[in-house]
């Protein structure tokens, strides 16, 4: 038996403890937070302070002061009760909105069968009906009156209808009829796609386009072409005067090139296959410029720029590819002896992440490995070289 675990141990053990545990309730009892008991603890957190202290008065049936959230909770009532309203009980809490405000102090005083005063925040939902036959979005009547979501609002605010839903769906579909015919009329009167959201208030122009599309067919009415529905077209036309897919997506708007080009293979319609064997000469056109700037002597880093997208190791393997099916000849240069100048620098005293930012590897990593593997070629070709002669010298 250790010192420690003797009977005398044991019980100057559990006086330093309940000593211990005495002072903390003192301090609780004496206004201190759970957070400042915690700290007089010295160990774990207010929530575990909280409970151990608990547990120890109940089992000595000392009393507890109320925590500050009770009284917090009553503070929030009285205000309540005074004339408050749920928007300055919330400022007053200084945290949560109205509705969570109103939520903690119903359920505090509910338990306490005590009486609370009816007020706006009751009449929430008719409100919220009432602003919307103002006018109101839904979304704005959700961030007004504190809903989690325009879905909630619109539910709110149909409930508090009292069994005029089917008045609030005409007024619905008379006050979206009406928002669509303005945007029409704007449309017709010349404004842009853009303008159109704008006026809208919400959703993109793509959305607001497709939005008056619908309603003007209909209602049999005519619509304005414009810019947004020659994009298509115009991406053909771009395309064709040499615009890469990217620049032509991001100049129209579209969300990526792939997105520009299935536009421009719509907007060619019949002309498809004209338009892919456009692409095909444009392509080849491009690839026979990029291997005369290499065979010219121009670096991978300049047929690069001239190519004007992706990095040196892309264009060398498409300009290898082109090469290769046309049978025509690549000349020899600084990229495909990149991995030796790595190994020559690597001993001459560089660390592989200065050979990596030299010769544009992504990694310290990646130079290394191309460098030894360099270096391993190079031995075997020399062994092979070695044998080679040895063998020709054995002849007789």
């Amino acid at each position: 038996m250790t010192k420690g675990d003797t009977p005398a141990g044991r019980a100057r053990r559990r006086k330093a403890n309940e000593a211990g545990m005495e002072r903390l309730w003192n301090a609780w009892q004496g206004g201190a937070s759970w957070k400042e008991v915690a700290r007089l603890r010295g160990r774990g957190g207010p929530g575990a302070a909280q409970m151990a202290v608990r547990r120890w008065a109940k089992k000595r049936r000392l009393p507890l002061r109320r925590g500050r959230d009770l009284d917090a909770l009553e503070r929030l009532w009285k205000a309540r009760q005074d004339g408050a309203s749920w928007a300055e009980v919330a400022r007053l809490r200084g945290h949560g909105s109205p509705h969570a405000v109103q939520l903690a102090v119903r359920r505090w005083a509910k338990k306490r069968r005590l009486p609370l005063r009816s007020g706006r925040v009751y009449d929430r939902p008719a409100r919220a009906w009432e602003l919307r036959r103002a006018g109101w979005t839904w979304k704005r009547i959700a961030e007004e009156l504190g809903y989690s979501s325009a879905h909630s609002a619109c539910k709110a605010g149909r409930a508090a209808s009292g069994g005029r839903t089917a008045e609030v769906v005409s007024e619905e579909r008379t006050r979206r009829s009406d928002a669509l015919e303005r945007l029409w009329k704007a449309r017709q009167g010349g404004a842009s796609w853009k303008e159109v959201a704008r006026l809208r208030g919400h959703g993109s122009p793509t959305a607001a386009q497709m939005a008056v599309r619908r309603w003007a067919k209909r209602r049999g009415l005519p619509l304005r072409d414009g810019q947004a529905s020659d994009r298509p077209v115009r991406a053909w036309e771009l395309r064709r005067a040499g615009w890469t897919w990217k620049r032509i997506a991001e100049e129209l708007g579209y969300a990526n090139a792939q997105a520009a080009y299935k536009a421009a293979r719509t907007a060619s319609g019949k002309r498809g296959a004209e338009m892919a064997a456009e692409e095909r000469i444009r392509r080849s056109e491009e690839m026979e410029r990029l291997w005369n700037a290499w065979q010219g002597g121009a670096s991978w880093k300049e047929v690069v720029r001239l190519r004007g997208r992706g990095g040196p190791n892309e264009a060398q393997m498409a300009v290898r590819r082109w090469a290769k099916r046309h049978g025509l000849p690549l000349r020899n240069g600084r990229v495909f002896d990149r991995a030796a100048q790595a190994w020559s620098l690597h001993q001459s005293g560089w660390t592989w992440e200065e050979v990596a930012e030299a010769l544009g590897y992504s990694t310290a990593q990646a130079a290394g490995k191309a460098g030894r593997d360099a270096a391993r070629r190079r031995e075997e070709e020399a062994a092979t070289a070695r044998r080679a002669l040895a063998s020709a010298a054995m002849r007789p």
